[in-house]
């Protein structure tokens, strides 16, 4: 979407000096021109931050960076398959919009002051964590927020333009519309914290093993995204080494290890050789 001089004025992204525009803060924020304007992602193993299995870190324009940040969370989640009419049809285990909301609401009311933090995405095996610099200001009590309804706008800029390209419904909407997309998808509400002086979204991820409901057509894949590369790869070259498989998913070393070691224990590929030589064929 490309946007007049005039409107750029309008939002406070230029301001004018006589006739000369200057960018404002708020468009060096936007366009991702300070180094702690960015989202650090990663893939724990378990419940802790003791091993990482995947990171990225996602910089350049915000929207860049809520697509990238996006991206990678939904590498790292599981799908429920419907079948709809003659139709099968895929949502991930924790609302795409539920995701989308929660990165949009930390992009647009973190605390850009301090160029020391930077906004933390965490995918544990039992939940989704959210953390973003910022304290609630004194006018609004955590308990308010969550009830919904009430905001403060911390950035007015950034908030206008997200507002005008329609990422932002509604002002104070954010918290209400994860807690219904959640709750429709069977999820338990999202829990709000503050701690210190940062603020942090938790979406429990639903427990595989229970996930299946009495209903037919409902079903959990057993694979990610990354899971599921393999599997293809497999398909068409039958077998794929350590190296190619870090190669074609981007984890660590720990990561591609941790997926290896998953697949062969749900009994979808079989190692063969050792050490070096090691590979892992369909099984």
């Amino acid at each position: 979407m490309e946007l007049s001089e005039e409107k750029l004025l309008n939002l406070g992204l230029l301001r004018k000096e006589g006739n000369v525009l200057h960018q404002t803060r708020g468009m060096h924020i936007l366009a991702g021109a300070y180094d702690h304007v960015r989202i650090q992602c990663a893939r724990f193993k378990g419940d802790t931050m003791a091993v990482f299995l995947d990171k990225k870190e996602c910089s350049g324009n915000l929207f860049d960076q809520l697509a990238m940040s996006e991206l990678f969370i939904q590498n790292h989640l599981r799908v429920i398959s419907e079948i709809k009419g003659l139709q099968r049809v895929d949502r991930w285990e924790i609302p795409q919009p539920a995701i989308r909301e929660a990165l949009v609401n930390a992009v647009v009311h973190r605390d850009y002051a301090n160029p020391g933090r930077t906004i933390k995405v965490a995918i544990y095996d039992d939940i989704l964590e959210i953390v973003f610099p910022g304290s609630l200001p004194n006018t609004l009590t955590l308990e308010q927020l969550k009830l919904g309804g009430r905001s403060e706008i911390r950035n007015r800029v950034l908030a206008g333009v997200f507002k005008r390209l329609n990422y932002i419904e509604q002002w104070g909407s954010g918290i209400e519309r994860m807690n219904a997309l959640c709750q429709d998808a069977g999820l338990t509400p999202p829990v709000l914290t503050e701690s210190g002086e940062f603020l942090a979204v938790v979406i429990t991820r639903p427990n595989i093993s229970v996930a299946a409901t009495d209903n037919t057509t409902d079903k959990w894949s057993d694979t990610t995204d990354n899971e599921q590369k393999i599997l293809e790869y497999l398909q068409a070259h039958k077998s794929i080494s350590n190296q190619q498989a870090r190669e074609l998913t981007g984890l660590t070393s720990d990561g591609v290890l941790y997926l290896l070691k998953t697949l062969t224990k749900n009994g979808r590929i079989i190692p063969a050789g050792a050490n070096r030589n090691r590979v892992y064929r369909p099984a």
